[in-house]
């Protein structure tokens, strides 16, 4: 009796196009988020846009993120977008946003102002809302800098 392989050929079909979706989808969400950041370099006030809302819930938010450019971001955006996830995320993920986004930006803007702006030190406020996190994520990291100043920190 001859086996039928006919239903393994389909399985193969649905499985490329599945992949053809996700990269075409990968695309999109990646042009997406470009333009989140290109937004949230000229953000004064206002609602934030719904991708950065739903970006809270993805498991890939570290890497979406870093699509829109965190650098790049005004003052009140890094506001915004703190306040967003230090109240969304999950300790340990509050805990890598605040050392691997908004710790450098934050010592960046020390570094070219002389000062800290008025936003981010109410930004820096807003993620005391996490304790813990703020302890790990941005204390611990900068006091393990060398070559820092005690003025900076």
């Amino acid at each position: 009796m001859q086996k039928n392989y006919g239903h393994k050929k389909r399985k193969k079909r649905k499985r490329k196009k599945k992949e053809e979706k996700n990269e075409q989808l990968d695309a999109l969400v990646q042009k997406c988020y470009e333009t989140v950041g290109e937004e949230l370099a000229h953000y004064k006030k206002g609602k934030l846009h719904r991708a950065l809302t739903v970006l809270v819930k993805s498991p890939r938010w570290f890497d979406l993120l870093l699509l829109t450019k965190p650098k790049r971001w005004t003052t009140q955006a890094t506001f915004e977008v703190t306040r967003l996830f230090s109240s969304g995320l999950k300790e340990k993920e509050v805990c890598i946003y605040y050392e691997f986004i908004l710790l450098p930006i934050i010592l960046d803007n020390i570094e070219r102002n002389k000062k800290l702006e008025t936003f981010l030190y109410k930004t820096l406020i807003k993620a005391l809302y996490k304790s813990k996190a703020w302890m790990r994520g941005m204390l611990y990291p900068l006091l393990r800098r060398v070559g820092l100043s005690l003025y900076k920190c």
